[in-house]
């Protein structure tokens, strides 16, 4: 506004000058005295033309600097694990000239941790993934804080709704400065999930960070309507695009890293909630003894464990519900066999693909493996939570047993072709809860649309 003022004033003082001279030619008749003046009027009219075209010049500038300041997406990430719930969208977001995509690696909690740790491995693997990203690994996590305002993102996606994950700065109230997105980790809930604080009916739907954000991105129709019946916002933030996992799943190559050759193979994935209070399905003090004389009884099979990152925590953090040096044990035995392996890391899907048949006490596996068309043998354990709509209609397609002995049951049967494969009921299950696809696509145009970019 103040440029445009001293435009005007300009133009005012060349009109009078201009009329000055004027005045001047009419009133004195001495050539040389006009002539003069003239040439002085004129120098300063040319003085006041660079002054104005430099102002010119400047508001151009400033105007074109507005012009190409892109709307800013961060990505925080702290679960290698999960990467495939977003590093499709990073990577099509990133093709967008008009967004400027940030992803950072921050630390994390798992349960049984006291303390926050692992950004060096979410660099590495971003490293390794080739994704260019800041580090904001600082245990003053409020130093981060200041980066991220700093940064001023039209968007934040965190990966997990969590607020005990992540360091206290990365809380939901403390990056409710702008618009908080999140695509969940998981496909799907399965389960009937535990309460929460705050009159939370169900925190996979509505713990404080979905009560935060702009955008819950879900895989189905079932999804948002248990978000409507079991949220306190009515569903308004969920927003049925499929998921990007679900397309991951399906066009994921087996691989088998482990170098051996002709036997068959089976992956165990025991889940985290080995504790009383949560949702109890959690079964690998009760069964990992059994489970490694099933493998050293079985040298025909190839045994892969892929334990729920957060199990590992669980049983070797300060409130382990297994003895000190238990799980090591285990570990170091099951290692030291020839015929079995394991595996900590984000391409555990390949791994499953590669395998004849999978082992696991819950939750996410139940329903992933069904995308991989694989079969499952689910170790129920006694008094877990229920399983909700979608885990109703996914129980067709996985056997149920209660102990190791009735893994091994099934996994002869299985083998010799006795039972019969639940693929085809996996398919049905499939397309009928989520049918929805191209979900890094719909999630893009979504955002794009919100930020008026066509």
């Amino acid at each position: 506004m103040v440029k445009v003022m001293k435009i005007r004033e300009f133009i005012s003082k060349i009109k009078r000058k201009a009329f000055a001279t004027y005045e001047y030619n009419e009133n004195f008749t001495n050539l040389n005295e006009n002539q003069g003046i003239l040439l002085e009027n004129l120098a300063e009219i040319n003085l006041s033309l660079i002054s104005n075209r430099m102002i010119l010049n400047s508001i151009s500038k400033n105007t074109k600097e507005l012009t190409i300041i892109k709307p800013k997406i961060l990505f925080l990430v702290n679960n290698i694990n999960a990467w495939h719930a977003i590093g499709g969208l990073v990577d099509e977001l990133s093709r967008v000239d008009e967004v400027d995509v940030i992803v950072a690696s921050i630390n994390k909690r798992f349960p049984g941790q006291s303390s926050y740790d692992g950004e060096p491995l979410v660099h590495y693997f971003l490293v390794e993934q080739c994704v260019h990203h800041i580090r904001l690994g600082m245990q003053d996590s409020y130093q981060a804080l200041d980066i991220l305002v700093s940064i001023s993102p039209d968007v934040i996606f965190r990966q997990s709704q969590w607020d005990a994950d992540y360091p206290p700065a990365f809380s939901s109230d403390n990056l409710n400065f702008t618009k908080l997105a999140i695509i969940p980790y998981g496909i799907s809930n399965i389960i009937k999930n535990a309460s929460y604080t705050g009159d939370i009916k169900d925190s996979a739907v509505d713990s404080p960070y979905h009560r935060k954000s702009w955008r819950t991105y879900c895989s189905s129709e079932y999804v948002k309507h248990n978000a409507i019946t079991n949220g306190s916002m009515d569903g308004r933030q969920f927003k049925v695009v499929g998921h990007p996992k679900i397309e991951y799943l399906l066009s994921v190559k087996p691989s088998w890293p482990f170098g051996t050759d002709g036997n068959n193979r089976i992956l165990w994935s025991p889940h985290h909630s080995v504790t009383k209070g949560w949702s109890d399905f959690g079964m690998f003090p009760l069964v990992w003894r059994d489970m490694l004389a099933l493998a050293q009884s079985e040298k025909e099979i190839d045994f892969v464990f892929c334990p729920h990152p957060a199990l590992v925590t669980q049983l070797t953090g300060d409130m382990s519900p297994i003895p000190d040096g238990e799980y090591e044990t285990f570990i170091t035995t099951w290692d030291g066999l020839d015929n079995c392996h394991s595996y900590y890391g984000a391409e555990y899907a390949e791994i499953c693909s590669a395998c004849n048949l999978i082992i696991t006490d819950g939750i996410s596996m139940l329903m992933e493996c069904q995308f991989l068309q694989k079969d499952i043998i689910f170790m129920e354990r006694e008094g877990h939570a229920d399983f909700n709509d979608i885990g109703e209609i996914l129980s067709s397609g996985f056997y149920y047993v209660t102990d190791v002995a009735g893994v091994e049951e099934l996994i002869n049967k299985y083998l010799s072709g006795v039972i019969p494969s639940l693929k085809s009921k996996q398919i049905e299950n499939i397309e009928k809860l989520f049918p929805a696809r191209n979900a890094v696509i719909n999630i893009t145009n979504d955002i794009l649309s919100t930020l008026n970019i066509t």
